[in-house]
């Protein structure tokens, strides 16, 4: 075996879309290892998937993630522009309503590894008004 297979490469098939990416490293004397992984697409899974919480409340997400090579994560706010992080836990701290009628926030974590198309999913978080239920609001209009 010569110098010229020392090293990384990607193997590809012309008779199929899948390959696989090896490394041949030299260890002694006409002794190689050879390490080749097939590329394998992105899964990912948010917990909890629907979550309740109160106004001013915190909330942890998580996103679970599998694929080969490891997929990169990206958690983003639907609705709105740029990525909120990038770890496989979201931590929203002092969540507020989104004044919309259903009091409804939604996380998207997205996982990409460059194979086939990324995989997201998705959290669905109700926030209730801090105020429900502690008491009877009165109002007197008459004044």
């Amino acid at each position: 075996m010569g110098k010229a297979l020392l090293g990384s490469w990607k193997h590809t098939n012309p008779l199929s879309p899948h390959y696989a990416l090896c490394n041949v490293s030299y260890t002694s004397l006409f002794i190689f290892n050879v390490y080749c992984s097939f590329p394998v697409a992105p899964v990912a899974k948010v917990i909890p998937r629907t979550y309740t919480v109160t106004e001013g409340g915190n909330i942890t997400l998580t996103c679970n993630t599998s694929g080969v090579p490891s997929p990169a994560i990206t958690w983003t706010l639907i609705g709105q522009s740029g990525v909120v992080s990038q770890n496989s836990s979201l931590t929203v701290v002092n969540v507020r309503r989104p004044g919309l009628p259903d009091n409804m926030i939604q996380y998207q974590c997205t996982a990409s590894n460059g194979v086939e198309n990324p995989a997201t999913a998705t959290a669905n978080i109700t926030v209730h008004c801090k105020y429900l239920n502690k008491g009877v609001l009165k109002v007197d209009l008459a004044q």
